[in-house]
């Protein structure tokens, strides 16, 4: 047994245990979790595509139209809904001729896009 502080730990075979009794396999597991959690989160965004974010833009009429970014991280919390994968930002020419700076939400297999303001 080795004393390091107030925190004892001992060593039983593999199994690293501190004295309040959380493993180190129980620490390990619990932040494998988290990250398996936040990357299906998250990872679905770099997957979307900005041909759909054109799509619906030149389908509801807006023409000249260049993705100047793209945000897919918890992008369910910057207006778009809880499908959503990706935010992309583009500059365009609405459909009465006017340059205007638009967001498009899409979604990422099967979900597909909406035009925010």
């Amino acid at each position: 047994m080795t004393n390091f502080g107030n925190r004892c730990i001992k060593h039983l075979g593999d199994v690293i245990r501190t004295s309040d009794g959380v493993t180190v396999t129980t620490v390990v597991m619990s932040a494998v979790t988290i990250t398996i959690i936040l990357a299906f989160g998250t990872l679905p965004g770099l997957f979307a595509d900005e041909q759909k974010a054109i799509d619906i833009l030149e389908k509801q009429g807006f023409s000249n139209i260049k993705i100047v970014n793209k945000d897919w991280v918890f992008v369910a919390l910057v207006g778009c809904g809880q499908g959503d994968a990706a935010m992309f930002t583009a500059q365009a020419t609405n459909p009465i001729g006017k340059n205007v700076e638009i967001k498009v939400c899409v979604g990422w297999p099967f979900k597909g896009a909406t035009i925010r303001n």
